[in-house]
């Protein structure tokens, strides 16, 4: 596994964690998590997908989503993920296990360069 931490200048505490894991391939999953309920800093987002898609040579990032997760599968697709795939009521609670996929080629946040120079994940 691999991860970035978001952390507040100001208080020092952790508000994002970014993870990738089951790195198959020129694919991994990706796992984002906000801890303190903020807006996504625009720089977090460009180093999010910055890491997987050209620092770690992928050309794919997943995810795997409950359905019963509004909120998760609203600000997925917000990000631009894409559905590829439902196994119906297969995950807690009777959701569907939702699989969705991100390609380079339509990841709108690496485009954005700006950020570059101000943060870099590793």
């Amino acid at each position: 596994m691999r991860a970035i931490l978001w952390v507040n200048n100001e208080s020092k505490i952790v508000e994002w964690v970014v993870a990738y894991d089951g790195f198959i391939g020129k694919t991994c999953q990706m796992h984002v998590v906000n801890l303190m309920g903020k807006m996504t800093p625009k720089q977090l987002l460009w180093a999010a997908f910055d890491y997987p898609f050209n620092q770690a040579g992928l050309s794919c990032v997943m995810g795997i989503v409950n359905s019963r997760n509004t909120d998760a599968m609203r600000y997925d697709t917000k990000l631009g993920f894409k559905e590829i795939n439902r196994l119906k009521g297969m995950h807690d609670n009777g959701g569907d296990i939702v699989l969705l996929t991100m390609q380079k080629a339509d990841c709108r946040w690496i485009k954005e360069r700006k950020y570059e120079k101000q943060l870099v994940a590793a």
